[in-house]
């Protein structure tokens, strides 16, 4: 998707304005003067709004404005950057989000990033940064998991299945919390353990990350009842209603129908009814020029020629079968990223 110099009209509906935005936000565009963070910062807002309604490509026309007005602020590069992934233009998203941690001096994106490296083909580029950031306790533990979630795929890709799967035995997969993150982590390893034709184990994974994911946002329950033979089919609500509304008018049609000496039969037995009504009571208790930021893309550029580092060392540990490895075990460890023996 290329830029325009044009700016993308902003979506209606919405309430704009620098009051609009997170304190986060905010802060990130106190460098800008007041008419540039306002105009700035609508664009954010709009960008927000088009990624929950899954208008990817909206989303990305918003932030990638936002970003020639200020390419210097780590939350525009950031904004543009999650765009970028969602419209699954990789080598932009992982540009957008290096120079958003070098200028924000966080790693919040971190597995998006090796998530993008993956899907580019350089899989040994995402374990690379599971290995510099996997056990970083700066970053946030739910980062750490989908990291570690993305270095695991990334073995898998390289042909490591078991090893891929052993990954992801840590501790955090007893966590007793009922957080995204846990059902995520559970999932994966079930998936893992399908991959490895260990069926049962992978039911009685997939039945934990059902128990944790309290929202639905994994799947996993729609997964399991896969497994079981059972398709859950899609409805469209407005054809239920439609049926319904059918259903309605052929009972007024039958009423039109009825026979009178039905009827009376009817209200024959209704007074019969009526003698039980005491019964049945009981019953019923029961925005300015963008700066010039090509020495920033260039370092994004720089990194992606960096040489492939050797990653077949690094995962002898993992390369046991985890068929001669005992269940995870129950007690949480403080770190949800640590393996377990």
């Amino acid at each position: 998707m290329g830029e325009s110099d044009e700016a993308p009209d902003l979506p209606e509906g919405l309430e704009y304005g620098f009051d609009q935005l997170d304190k986060e936000t905010k802060a990130g565009l106190r460098s800008l003067n007041k008419q540039l963070a306002e105009a700035v910062g609508n664009r954010l807002i709009a960008a927000a709004a088009l990624l929950a309604e899954d208008d990817v490509e909206g989303a990305l026309e918003q932030a990638r404005y936002a970003r020639r007005k200020a390419s210097r602020v780590a939350i525009v590069r950031e904004v543009t950057g999650v765009a970028a992934y969602g419209a699954e233009e990789w080598q932009l998203a992982v540009n957008e989000l290096r120079a958003a941690q070098r200028l924000g001096g966080t790693h919040d994106h971190v597995a998006l990033i090796a998530d993008c490296e993956r899907a580019l083909g350089h899989p040994e580029r995402a374990i690379d940064l599971y290995r510099e950031y996997g056990s970083d306790e700066s970053v946030d533990p739910e980062v750490r998991v989908e990291l570690l979630i993305v270095a695991s795929g990334a073995r898998r890709d390289m042909g490591m299945g078991e090893a891929a799967t052993a990954m992801l035995k840590v501790g955090g997969l007893n966590s007793p919390k009922t957080e995204p993150w846990v059902a995520r982590l559970r999932y994966a390893y079930a998936e893992g353990l399908l991959a490895d034709g260990r069926e049962d184990e992978a039911r009685e994974w997939l039945s934990k990350a059902v128990a944790a994911d309290e929202t639905g946002e994994t799947g996993a329950a729609e997964r399991l009842l896969e497994l079981e033979g059972i398709v859950v089919e899609e409805y469209d609500e407005d054809d239920e209603f439609d049926d319904d509304e059918d259903d309605f008018e052929d009972d007024e049609d039958s009423d039109d129908d009825r026979d009178p000496q039905t009827d009376a039969h009817t209200e024959g037995e209704a007074d019969a009814i009526d003698e039980d009504d005491d019964f049945d009571e009981d019953d019923e208790d029961d925005d300015f020029e963008g700066e010039d930021d090509e020495d920033l893309d260039d370092e994004g550029e720089e990194a992606d020629e960096e040489p492939e580092a050797d990653v077949k060392g690094d995962v002898s540990a993992a390369t046991a079968s985890p068929k001669d490895e005992a269940a995870p075990d129950a007690e949480e460890s403080h770190d949800p990223t640590e393996r377990r023996p």
